[in-house]
């Protein structure tokens, strides 16, 4: 059974899906690198937990999509800028549906290079597996942020949680995970008000035993 989190932090996760290049210099602040260990022609995907907050109340993906873009700062990878798509589920899209499932990727990857997950499907290890192998918890600009909770409306199989997705009108209230866990609760840890501002996704970086407290802020928000 769930607990009620009031007050807390909560964030988004946005995804991105690249092709390993050859890097190009361009002027943006914020340039993604290949992770070690992958060559030029394997498609991967970036993850990384926003700094901003937002609410949940829209029942349009789009929405969190563009908070999640404005959220990346332009950062580019290749000299490409990368779009993003927040890791979420409306009571009209899935997020597993929403994000995609590529067989022939090499892996999900935080922005700084860290391996979260083999794939994007449901096999063991992959990041619909029921276990990442560490927790998204890095901000797009690499900085590890504390613990918090993340917008998502969607079950550890990434379908619309019932009654508890995006955007809910039958429930006062939606899904978050937590950027402290590598199991289930990654994505779907508790729930809170539709209107608690929150962050989106980020990602996570270590996994103890016991989550730590969340860390209180009087207004509540997702980061």
């Amino acid at each position: 059974m769930f607990r009620q989190v009031v007050h807390r932090i909560a964030m988004f996760t946005a995804i991105a899906a690249v092709t390993g290049g050859l890097f190009t210099p361009c002027q943006a602040d914020i340039n993604l690198n290949t992770p070690s260990g992958l060559t030029p022609g394997e498609t991967f995907r970036f993850v990384f937990e926003t700094d901003g907050t937002t609410t949940a109340t829209s029942t349009n993906i789009t929405d969190y999509d563009n908070f999640v873009n404005a959220q990346a700062d332009g950062a580019t990878y290749a000299g490409i800028k990368v779009t993003w798509q927040a890791i979420g589920s409306t009571s009209s899209v899935d997020a597993i549906t929403h994000i995609g499932v590529n067989p022939t990727i090499s892996g999900v990857y935080l922005v700084t290079g860290q391996q979260v997950a083999t794939g994007d499907g449901t096999s063991a290890g992959e990041l619909w597996g029921k276990r990442l192998e560490i927790p998204i918890n890095v901000d797009i600009e690499s900085k590890t942020l504390s613990s918090a909770l993340n917008w998502t409306g969607t079950t550890y199989a990434g379908t619309a949680y019932p009654s508890r997705w995006l955007g809910t009108t039958i429930l006062p209230n939606a899904i978050v995970g937590t950027n402290v866990g590598i199991g289930q609760i990654w994505v779907a840890a508790t729930y809170q008000p539709l209107t608690t501002p929150s962050p989106c996704t980020r990602s996570p970086v270590s996994s103890p035993s016991q989550p730590p407290p969340y860390q209180n802020h009087q207004a509540g928000c997702w980061r």
